[in-house]
């Protein structure tokens, strides 16, 4: 199951026991206004989650696509690595509008995932990546 993280979410959740019946409840930790999937929108998503569910039964959110800090609209990040081969390396986060999470902060967020403890991370949406060959590929940072 899926669900927004904004601390109200994570209370009714809780207070119907939610965990007994979800193997895995999915924090969307992305989709905030501007720059929609910060480190620190992602950090404080696990913070509400872990306050009021166990960390087993939940999972970080990670984005494969870019939102414009200015329209929110999207674009998938395997169009941003084909539209702007030179530019995105894997420490870049924003082109241009285009705000994402690259390679190395989807590592980041992994690797805080399991250090909460947490059932793991869920992607939305793995057809947006390139191909796990490719050495930009977010799917391969998360392995």
């Amino acid at each position: 199951m899926s669900y927004y993280p904004d601390g109200a979410q994570e209370r009714v959740l809780s207070e119907r026991g939610a965990q007994k019946y979800c193997d895995l409840m999915h924090m969307m930790s992305y989709d905030a206004r501007g720059k929609h999937s910060t480190w620190e929108f992602g950090v404080e998503s696990v913070q509400k989650g872990l306050a009021k569910l166990p960390a087993a039964n939940l999972t970080m959110g990670l984005p494969f696509y870019s939102r414009s800090v200015k329209t929110g609209d999207w674009k998938a990040y395997e169009e941003l690595v084909k539209t702007f081969p030179k530019k995105l390396k894997k420490k870049t986060d924003q082109i241009g509008e285009h705000y994402f999470n690259g390679v190395k902060m989807t590592i980041k967020k992994t690797k805080y995932a399991m250090a909460q403890g947490l059932g793991g991370v869920m992607i939305w949406e793995v057809g947006q990546d390139v191909h796990p060959t490719h050495k930009l590929s977010l799917l391969a940072a998360i392995s």
